[in-house]
């Protein structure tokens, strides 16, 4: 391993014991990365079980309050509406922080492989991008959720009619469970490392690595995952075949890891590839030239 001026330390992979060492750097970086994230997970769920309890108490206070009248009076509310709507917003904030966070631990990117990547990727003049979208949807989608909750709890628009009134009520619970669930599937599946090619297609990254250390020292302990932004839809005749010949032209599997998840489950075909960090460079090209042969043959 080299150093720069900086004391940026930089992998190397040129023969046995250099990438043995470059995969000490990158578990040692990756357990750092740990330990950082797992603390304020900790921290997290700490708040969201003590706001749990503290959701509860009141609850069983008004409980106690309505069984100590005489004559309770009906629909008596257990919570108020404004103390309800602050804590949903607070589960909403700690949950997508919390899958955020274990999603960090489970891209397997360290400060030196991204910085190793960087460099092989710009040789080749492209850009790598961490794609962060999903943060932006969970501030809109809930920011939205709040305006509603807002409208509710001070009654900003009043609705006499019951049956109006129970069906907005139920659009309301499917809005902000569906706001906090599509953020989260957002951040599962579309917020990755990516090399933009062109404007329609990009391939993400992938790090794969070995936490442990296996009994046998083997050179290929370090892989990269690569995946292409999604190219037809499978249910077409069309495009599984000429899918199937493009990925047997440029030797490329059918299919990458977690495949009873990603492949067989998704309505849509992507190109996927895995490379060492030795000839990342080579199977970069591979599957972006795969790319290149799908757009031209779709152009024909």
């Amino acid at each position: 391993m080299n150093k720069n001026d900086n004391k940026t330390l930089y992998l190397n992979f040129e023969n046995e014991e250099n990438t043995l060492s470059s995969l000490k750097l990158i578990r040692s970086e990756y357990f750092d990365k740990a330990i950082k994230t797992v603390v304020p997970l900790l921290i997290i769920i700490e708040i969201l079980i003590i706001s749990s309890i503290l959701l509860k108490v009141p609850s069983e206070a008004s409980m106690g309050r309505v069984a100590s009248q005489s004559s309770p009076p009906p629909d008596f509310p257990k919570l108020n509406p404004l103390y309800l709507s602050f804590h949903w917003i607070l589960f909403c904030i700690g949950v997508y922080f919390s899958i955020y966070l274990i999603t960090l631990l489970i891209q397997k990117f360290t400060p030196s492989m991204l910085k190793h990547l960087k460099r092989e990727i710009e040789s080749l003049e492209f850009q790598i991008r961490k794609n962060n979208s999903s943060l932006r949807l969970f501030i809109v989608l809930n920011s939205i959720s709040l305006i509603i909750l807002l409208f509710i709890n001070f009654r900003i628009i009043l609705i006499t009619n019951p049956f109006l009134s129970n069906l907005i009520k139920s659009v309301v619970i499917v809005y902000l469970v569906s706001s906090l669930v599509l953020s989260i599937l957002w951040r599962i599946f579309f917020d990755h490392f990516r090399v933009e090619l062109t404007r329609k297609y990009f391939i993400s990254l992938h790090p794969y690595f070995k936490l442990r250390k296996g009994k046998n020292k083997e050179i290929s302990l370090i892989g990269i995952y690569l995946t292409s932004s999604r190219i037809g839809i499978r249910i077409k005749k069309v495009n599984k075949e000429l899918y199937k010949k493009i990925s047997e032209e440029r030797w490329l599997p059918r299919k990458r890891r977690f495949a009873a998840f990603s492949f067989y489950l998704n309505p849509y075909l992507y190109f996927h590839e895995f490379s060492t960090p030795v000839n990342f460079q080579k199977q970069f090209l591979n599957i972006a030239l795969a790319l290149q042969d799908w757009d031209l043959e779709l152009k024909k």
